[in-house]
């Protein structure tokens, strides 16, 4: 019974992984989560592109006119989920490891899920990353979706 229980979480799972979910996750370096909006996910399912959801434009990282232009607002009145207006980070993708995703979940529960960003949200999201310098080349290549040919 256990295997069937655990097959059924592991689908639940998949089934809440998907582009412009919004998941908490933790971050090395951080001392608190932080909110994850899934991009892509390679065709096996072993990487996730994502960008961070911040409070406020971190001007000591985001440090020119550019990289400014590259921060998307989202609103409380929009995104019940969000806590005050925040913004999305599109200067960078990082890549984490899908499994680190689905552990997330299994172990600290779908609370950890915040939501899903709206279709045209997603969009302009993924217009704002493809306009960054600082994504390589080695990242477009492995997320097909996000960075078409």
């Amino acid at each position: 019974m256990s295997g069937l229980s655990s097959q059924f979480n592991n689908d639940s799972i998949d089934n809440k992984i998907k582009i412009g979910s919004v998941i908490s996750v933790d971050c090395d370096g951080i001392d608190h989560p932080k909110w994850n909006i899934v991009l892509d996910i390679t065709d096996d399912k072993c990487l996730i592109a994502s960008v961070f959801i911040n409070t406020d434009i971190n001007f000591k990282h985001i440090n020119s006119p550019e990289l400014e232009t590259l921060q998307s607002p989202i609103e409380v009145k929009q995104y019940g989920f969000l806590d005050h207006d925040s913004f999305i980070d599109c200067s960078q993708v990082f890549e984490k490891p899908y499994e680190k995703y689905k552990e997330t979940l299994l172990n600290k529960g779908i609370v950890r899920k915040k939501g899903d960003l709206l279709e045209a949200d997603i969009e302009k999201v993924y217009n704002l990353v493809r306009k960054s310098k600082n994504v390589t080349g080695k990242v477009k290549k492995k997320f097909a979706r996000l960075f078409p040919k």
